[in-house]
């Protein structure tokens, strides 16, 4: 799984923001050094209701009562909705949900990096895939070898080539972790 450091990166929340949730206990399970997917998720979510204009106390509440409402996201929502009673925060739910793929008793599996998905890259955190770390979704290639190679010389296309991805999935990748780095 990621580290504290590597989910803030990946997921696009600022370090400080999850180093603060943390210590509030407001994402669960970051007692570890690498975060457990539900965490990942939760922090995910947290990510999308302060984006949409949820904080203080209201978040904080959200997120403690996230653990237990995740499986009836219904309630969940009702949850949000009573914290912040002039938005619908909904499509945050949907949206939120349609990066999560659940298994047969609702629970999460594993979550798509939205900031790659965006740029039209299937990249998935899978636990059960390269110790949990961001993969291409169709063959399972780990993000970090494509930019490693990148960074030591490899040219795009030679990237591609050797690790069986498309050329437009290694350009994308590329783009995000310009994105992310600020460069």
């Amino acid at each position: 799984m990621l580290t504290i450091d590597d989910a803030a990166f990946h997921l696009d929340i600022p370090l400080r923001a999850v180093r603060s949730w943390m210590r509030r206990e407001l994402v669960e399970g970051v007692h570890a050094e690498r975060l457990p997917l539900h965490a990942l998720v939760q922090a995910n979510f947290l990510r999308s209701l302060l984006k949409a204009g949820l904080s203080g106390t209201a978040l904080a509440d959200v997120a403690k009562d996230f653990g237990q409402l995740w499986p009836a996201r219904h309630e969940l929502v009702k949850a949000v909705s009573r914290k912040a009673k002039n938005v619908d925060f909904t499509q945050v739910l949907d949206e939120h949900v349609a990066f999560v793929s659940v298994d047969a008793d609702g629970l999460p599996r594993a979550i798509r990096l939205r900031s790659y998905w965006e740029q039209g890259v299937a990249v998935v955190v899978d636990p059960r895939v390269a110790d949990g770390q961001p993969v291409y979704e169709q063959s399972d290639v780990p993000v970090r070898d494509v930019v490693l190679a990148f960074l030591t010389g490899a040219r795009p296309i030679d990237i591609a080539w050797e690790h069986s991805v498309q050329l437009e999935d290694v350009h994308g990748a590329l783009r995000v972790h310009l994105e992310l780095t600020h460069l």
